[in-house]
């Protein structure tokens, strides 16, 4: 067995083998789809007060909600995955 396939590394980041190219791409495709999700709440927030019938800050409290949440989730796979 070759000597580099046995070494172990700390960080996946030190190992010279690990292809880049398919994190790069998750990240930067899951990057445009957070901006987009942002953009696209943004302009229902003026249907989904009409829809509810609930006013302007209200509708921002519950986007403001939608994004904690969000943030809370990906902490939540973050301590999962570490785990």
């Amino acid at each position: 067995m070759d000597q580099n396939q046995s070494q172990k590394y700390e960080f996946l980041s030190e190992d010279p083998n690990v292809k880049t190219l398919p994190i790069m791409l998750s990240l930067i495709i899951g990057a445009f789809f957070a901006v987009l999700n942002e953009t696209l709440l943004n302009i229902t927030l003026t249907a989904l007060m009409h829809e509810f019938h609930i006013t302007l800050p209200t509708v921002q409290w519950m986007a403001t909600g939608s994004s904690e949440k969000r943030t809370r989730d990906i902490r939540t796979i973050e301590a999962i995955t570490r785990w």
